[in-house]
């Protein structure tokens, strides 16, 4: 597998219109936008979910069809918050249809 980063970090690389998510919290005095959910981030508001809930998403559009072997995460620097499990879904296309990450025994991967 090719073992070299997308550029998620990289604002210049994937655009901040790239990155959505189902929710953002703006409860605290600040936007917490899908865009802050960037890899390696100093500004101490990454992206939160409006709800706490196994229903929230944050998609990624990588531009292009990429093999993807490692998902790196962080919580927030400055408090106690973050992802503990998630599941990773792709799509070759624009139509809404995504599918689960698998591994070879066909188990969705968590």
């Amino acid at each position: 597998c090719f073992s070299k980063a997308v550029g998620v970090s990289n604002s210049s690389i994937i655009l901040d219109s790239f990155m959505r998510a189902k929710s953002h919290d703006s409860s605290h005095g600040y936007k917490a936008l899908p865009s802050h959910g960037r890899l390696n981030g100093t500004r101490g508001d990454g992206w939160c979910a409006q709800k706490n809930n196994k229903k929230q998403w944050l998609q990624v559009d990588l531009g292009k069809i990429i093999e993807v072997c490692a998902v790196a995460t962080q919580g927030d620097i400055n408090g106690n918050e973050w992802v503990i499990d998630f599941k990773l879904a792709y799509s070759k296309s624009f139509d809404g249809r995504w599918q689960i990450y698998k591994d070879a025994n066909d188990l969705e991967v968590v």
